[in-house]
């Protein structure tokens, strides 16, 4: 956002174990308990771990919570290599004057849902039957 602050946080996992990896996370969040949600990516060879916050922080504050997270899941996770994790959202602690930073899919999208991806999953990565009651509205 223009005040550099967001609403939420996510971590994009793409390609190797990020199956694991994405799980791994989780479990981190829920040692904290940190509500959460993962989605299955839009092609389906990935996940995105969400936290959304019922206020705007300061993206620095949400980057650094998830890089405290990622810390949690290698530290009790050592044989996970990592290699999947790509980035967080947002992805800078400052938005460049004029810019409009990086940008993420949002879940739910209907083509993506067609074939099963682009949805919330539970902690074993089973697509939830009712999507809405993931959202924290």
């Amino acid at each position: 956002m223009h005040d550099n602050t967001c609403c939420f946080l996510a971590a994009d996992f793409d390609k190797g174990q990020w199956q694991e990896e994405v799980k791994a996370m989780s479990k981190a969040c829920q040692n904290f308990e940190i509500p959460h949600a993962i989605e299955i990516s839009c092609s389906g060879n990935g996940a995105h771990l969400w936290i959304f916050f019922n206020e705007k922080i300061p993206a620095k504050e949400a980057r650094l919570l998830g890089f405290g997270l990622l810390d949690k899941a290698m530290e009790v996770y050592p044989n996970l290599s990592f290699d999947s994790y790509d980035r967080l959202f947002p992805n800078q602690d400052i938005m460049p004057e004029g810019g409009f930073g990086n940008l993420i899919a949002l879940p739910l999208q209907k083509e993506a849902r067609l074939s099963g991806n682009n949805s919330f999953v539970d902690n074993e990565l089973n697509v939830i039957h009712d999507q809405g009651s993931t959202l924290p509205i």
